[in-house]
């Protein structure tokens, strides 16, 4: 499968959803929520996430919201993420298909091409690409296969909390109210993607069964989680790792049937 591709040209892509602003006194009540409506669910984010196989590239987040028109955007003229919308803060097959568009132009400017690696969910259509080869992961096997699964949104999400921890914190130091915008959680999320190790990223792969010579993985004593922030509980971390981060045939059907004047329209990415 990976014949003819440079570990460099391997990469991993995958959704991972993020209850932006969720407290951790409210963890217990949202566990396994699957949160296709109500106020926890607009409180949510899509983010997809997509790295290589060394860690040496990682491709800017995407971040899929609820809404287009939002106050903390006014004035804004550059988000450090590719941003879009839709009703449900979901993936969608026509946004999957864009968003690989456009890296599929990019890819041929460069004169350059990748094995691309993706889970089989109805979301991720078989695109024809001339610069990325589409592969998708055999079905029932991507919690194993998936190298972005094996940690690396994990410890995305790990980096998210603690910098929203201490800034909660330094608010209740300077005696303010603390809120958290999308924008806010945008800007966050691109400072915790932003720190993610590269090592990190490639012991990943590694553990999902794709091997290289030339990564060198952390040892026992150094890892990334190891850091001098506030303590965040593995629960907060992984209480929306099950919500739900794309379409299905079976949501759209009961979606149309119920609330048929619901459709929002989708923002094109901002890349």
């Amino acid at each position: 499968m990976r014949a003819g591709y440079a570990d460099e040209d391997i990469f991993n892509t995958d959704e991972c959803a993020l209850s932006f602003k969720l407290l951790q006194s409210k963890t217990l009540c949202f566990k396994n929520e699957k949160c296709i409506g109500g106020k926890l669910s607009k409180e949510r984010l899509t983010i997809l996430v997509a790295a290589n196989m060394t860690g040496s590239e990682k491709r800017q987040l995407l971040v899929i919201g609820k809404s287009a028109k939002l106050h903390c955007f006014k004035n804004v003229r550059h988000l450090p993420v590719m941003y879009t919308n839709n009703k449900k803060a979901w993936m969608t097959s026509p946004l999957f298909e864009r968003t690989l568009i456009v890296w599929d132009n990019e890819l041929r400017q460069k004169k350059r091409k990748i094995l691309l690696l993706v889970d089989n969910c109805p979301a991720h259509p078989d695109v024809k690409l001339k610069n990325i080869n589409l592969v998708f992961l055999p079905p029932n096997t991507t919690s194993k296969l998936q190298p972005m699964d094996q940690g690396v949104v994990h410890t995305l999400k790990a980096h998210y909390w603690k910098c929203l921890v201490s800034r909660i914190i330094e608010d209740i130091d300077r005696n303010i109210e603390s809120k958290v915008s999308v924008l806010d959680a945008i800007l966050l999320l691109d400072k915790a993607w932003q720190a993610v190790w590269s090592s990190t990223i490639s012991n990943c792969f590694s553990h999902a069964g794709f091997r290289s010579d030339n990564i060198v993985l952390p040892s026992s004593e150094h890892k990334e989680t190891d850091l001098e922030v506030p303590q965040v509980t593995e629960e907060y971390i992984t209480v929306d790792d099950h919500v739900a981060t794309a379409e299905t045939l079976t949501d759209d059907i009961i979606e149309a049937v119920t609330n048929p004047d619901s459709e929002e329209d989708e923002m094109e990415p901002s890349y």
